[in-house]
């Protein structure tokens, strides 16, 4: 028990993988707040030989307190050579030490030996609790609540993530703005009244608030994992962050919890009439930040930070 015990204390103290453990649960569980057009039959999963244990997070996170948060991601469908994808998430932290996170995942690994394949939608809600620690009561974060169900969205749609703190609740969405569909699922707030902003990959426990890409390989095909696709990250309005701070980690995932194998960070001050831009590179992966608030993942286009879309980011709705 002293070495898993431990290990649980030191994987508190990194950033939390976001979707790799935890219950899961059908969609059926809470069919009131599921709409059933976005539901899809999800596909064979295929036998997977390779372990999910190198865990790479690409993060865009920002300060502030804010009562709902908004982000456009572009659907992508791409896998390694060990058919891993991707989660593109959206996250929230409050005061209170309960974090959410609302996120469409490709391929994302179920265990060991499966993958849920396709897209699917996760919704999670994180908790921090007392518990013995090498004989001492210590503070550890746990998953308390996900569901994860498959849903019907095609390659290149634009999905809008929300999250918003409504009364005893916090309702994290997920629209396709390409074919309409839209979903809401409910968590409690704890009593929360706001997210509260994070700088770098988070609070002591990995909470962090901001968006995301997360991919999970084989660590012994750490060559193979380069030829990721462009992602990009686009604000629900103009009124983006000026002070935001750009972060890449590695992390490896054990039987005994986790240890940091690397971490890469930059801080960048967007003054309101600037048009500053940034770029990261970690292990032969890329983050960038836009001046118009994007934040891309991935090979950018040419090589040029500054190409964007030319049509406007999809508004709240």
């Amino acid at each position: 028990m002293g070495k898993i015990a431990r290990s649980l204390a030191l994987a508190a103290g990194l950033a939390a993988s976001s979707l790799l453990y935890g219950v899961q649960r059908d969609a059926t569980a809470d069919p009131s707040s599921i709409s059933a057009q976005w539901q899809a039959t999800p596909d064979p999963m295929p036998t997977i030989r390779a372990v999910p244990n190198d865990d790479f997070q690409l993060v865009l996170s920002f300060p502030g307190r804010f009562r709902s948060l908004c982000t456009n991601v572009t659907a992508t469908a791409q896998t390694d050579e060990d058919c891993f994808g991707p989660s593109y998430l959206l996250n929230g932290r409050t005061g209170n030490e309960t974090w959410y996170q609302i996120g469409l995942a490709y391929n994302w690994p179920k265990s060991n030996s499966e993958v849920n394949k396709g897209f699917f939608i996760i919704a999670s809600r994180f908790v921090v609790d007392p518990a013995l620690v090498d004989g001492r009561i210590q503070n550890v974060a746990r998953m308390a609540d996900q569901y994860v169900f498959p849903v019907i969205v095609n390659n290149g749609d634009t999905v809008q993530l929300t999250m918003d703190i409504d009364g005893n609740n916090v309702i994290l969405g997920e629209r396709d703005v390409t074919i309409g569909n839209r979903l809401a699922v409910p968590f409690p707030s704890d009593g929360a009244q706001e997210f509260e902003g994070t700088v770098g990959l988070g609070d002591s426990f990995g909470f962090s608030t901001g968006v995301m890409t997360e991919w999970v390989h084989d660590i012994r095909r750490t060559n193979e994992r380069r030829n990721e696709e462009t992602v990009e990250y686009r604000p629900c309005s103009a009124n983006y962050q000026h002070l935001v701070t750009l972060s890449a980690s590695e992390q490896f995932i054990s039987d005994y919890g986790r240890s940091q194998m690397g971490i890469k960070e930059q801080r960048v001050n967007i003054p309101p009439q600037g048009s500053q831009e940034a770029v990261i590179n970690f292990h032969g992966l890329t983050a960038a930040y836009r001046s118009d608030g994007s934040f891309v993942t991935g090979q950018l286009p040419d090589g040029n930070i500054s190409q964007s879309s030319s049509t406007p980011p999809p508004k709240r709705q």
